[in-house]
């Protein structure tokens, strides 16, 4: 990598320096020793008129979990692109398959065909997310205003992680979950309407339950 950017940056010089008598006798330094770490090297940088390109960085996580659930809840098409998939995400883009959402992909979009907020289908198998704890949490609070009957698990890992956070204001709006020993996957979600609103404190700071 530092020889790439030796070899880049000697390339600038050549384009971008001055052309005084000095510069154009310049010897640009031999990178390709095995030594050269240990050598002083003096660049001279001067103005230049103008830098630009494009930078594409990799998708977040947890920005691609709400998008593709907001896009399920969405009516007609949403399209996400950069969309990080990871295991996790993959894990919820088959989850929402299985709950009747269209998902296509095409190149580095996703394309999202919501049926709108009461759109989800009857699950005819236990929804697994295998170890993603953000998406089995967000996933439970929207079931649980669906009005339909869902059983929520994971991989052994994610079984043992609490799940009180999410539960005790989702059943304080009204909603029916029942859950394994010490609050734990796997997570029953029955048909009823999440009809109360309450004032919630959340006793430990948690991005999915502010979801």
């Amino acid at each position: 990598m530092a020889k790439d950017f030796y070899n880049l940056y000697d390339q600038f010089a050549l384009d971008e320096l001055s052309c005084s008598k000095n510069a154009s006798q310049r010897e640009l330094p031999n990178h390709s020793s095995q030594n050269s770490s240990a050598q002083r090297i003096d660049y001279l940088a001067q103005p230049v008129s103008k830098l630009q390109g494009q930078l594409m960085v990799a998708g977040d996580k947890s920005i691609s979990h709400r998008a593709l659930l907001l896009g399920s809840l969405a009516q007609g098409k949403t399209r996400i692109y950069n969309c990080l998939m990871a295991k996790d995400i993959l894990v919820t883009i088959q989850v929402l398959r299985q709950l009747g959402v269209k998902i296509e992909q095409h190149e580095n979009c996703l394309t999202v065909l919501g049926n709108g907020k009461h759109g989800y289908t009857i699950p005819k198998q236990r929804l697994d997310f295998g170890n993603s704890g953000t998406g089995l949490r967000l996933m439970t609070s929207i079931l649980a205003g669906q009005g339909i009957s869902a059983i929520l698990t994971g991989d052994e890992s994610l079984s043992l992680r609490p799940m009180a956070r999410i539960i005790n204001p989702l059943m304080a709006m009204g909603a029916k979950i029942q859950a394994a020993e010490n609050d734990t996957p796997p997570l029953i979600v029955h048909p009823m309407p999440v009809t109360k609103a309450i004032d919630y404190q959340l006793p430990v700071a948690s991005a999915q339950v502010k979801s």
